[in-house]
């Protein structure tokens, strides 16, 4: 119990443990470069775990374009697949310009995904579009929760409409 009055609310949890603090502002070099290496560690691998985030970009800290989610994400990616040599698969595996829908199309070849949990999570259509086809696809869902005060009920995807269905 000590150790848990020491985490502070950017601090991201699994299973209890602290994973990750939060960072501090975050480059397009610092991106550029996670994307590269994701990309590099899964090379000849199958795509078994799904990532799932929302970049959560922090006005006047961070570069356009970037924010703790990616970097919590590339994180787990390369754990995942340097690490513990499972392939992951997330918008950081993709080439420039590539294709979020067809990345879209790719979480059913998947096996389970696992979700990070941010304030900005609830408020992206993406991500809401990601897990509506990891469970089209029956994948088995693992969340890490990288905030605390989560929206709950009725304040997740407050700007979803029926025409997101498409």
């Amino acid at each position: 119990k000590k150790e848990e009055s020491k985490l502070k609310a950017s601090d991201c949890l699994l299973n209890g443990e602290l994973v990750m603090r939060d960072p501090r502002a975050i480059t397009l070099t610092q991106y550029n470069d996670l994307k590269r290496k994701a990309k590099q560690s899964m090379v000849g691998m199958d795509k078994t775990v799904c990532i799932s985030y929302a970049t959560g970009h922090r006005s006047r800290l961070d570069d356009l374009g970037t924010g703790p989610g990616i970097v919590m994400a590339g994180k787990l990616a390369l754990y995942l697949t340097e690490e513990a040599d499972i392939g992951t698969h997330s918008d950081l595996h993709m080439g420039y310009g590539g294709s979020w829908r067809q990345f879209l199309m790719d979480i059913g070849s998947c096996k389970v995904m696992v979700v990070v949990l941010t304030q900005a999570f609830y408020q992206s259509m993406n991500c809401l579009k990601e897990m509506h086809q990891a469970m089209r696809a029956n994948l088995e869902l693992v969340t890490v929760r990288y905030e605390k005060n989560l929206p709950k009920g009725d304040d997740q995807w407050t700007k979803a409409t029926s025409e997101d269905d498409k």
